[in-house]
């Protein structure tokens, strides 16, 4: 009776041992429905998967998409640009002029050229030409150095009878862009006006 005692007893643990088992597996089943979640792509918690290395190259496949985009939404751009032009200029003539010359530049700022003594050039005179009704063409015309003394507070009649003495003309026409005021053009009459030259220079229309 002892034995059939003990057998009994064993097989009632193994059999509690298995309910136990079967509801520890359920229990865990249950516990993984609910971290994942009707409509999650991936489970969460403990069954998380997520691998760092694939994220990483996720993110560097972003940026060089972002950086393609960038690159063609330029080019595009200049592409686009670059036809515009021609036709601008096809039916604005004018504007061709003004691109090439570039008149409309005016340096250096807030220069009036009607002063050149402001420029250091006390031996210069401005007077204006008139090829056309309404257009001025401004010129300035400073005398040789040698003439800097007598130039003083003199008007344009004066600087005109200079021409009459041995000193050769020089006729500069500067640049594109800017005006016959430039710094570096300013510089250049001083050097030549020193060498003995008359120097005349003059604007383009539209300045």
């Amino acid at each position: 009776m002892s034995g059939m005692r003990k057998r009994n007893n064993t097989q009632t643990v193994e059999h509690d041992s298995s309910v136990t088992s079967t509801l520890l597996d359920s229990s865990s089943e249950l516990k993984y429905c609910h971290n994942t979640g009707p409509g999650d792509p991936q489970p969460r918690g403990e069954y998380d998967s997520a691998d760092p290395d694939s994220d990483k190259a996720m993110r560097r496949k972003m940026r060089r998409y972002g950086l393609v985009f960038t690159l063609r939404k330029i080019f595009l751009w200049m592409l686009g640009v670059y036809l515009t032009i021609p036709f601008i200029v096809k039916l604005c003539p004018s504007i061709q002029a003004k691109l090439v010359f570039l008149n409309f530049v005016r340096l250096p700022y807030f220069i009036d050229l009607k002063r050149p003594q402001d420029q250091g050039l006390n031996h210069t005179s401005n007077f204006y030409l008139q090829p056309e009704d309404g257009i001025n063409i401004g010129v300035w015309h400073t005398a040789p150095s040698v003439f800097w003394k007598d130039a003083q507070g003199k008007d344009q009649a004066w600087f005109e009878s200079t021409f009459q003495s041995s000193h050769p003309v020089m006729l500069y026409l500067h640049g594109n862009a800017g005006t016959r005021g430039g710094d570096h053009r300013v510089q250049l009459y001083k050097v030549l006006s020193s060498l003995g030259y008359h120097v005349v220079t003059f604007d383009y229309r539209g300045e």
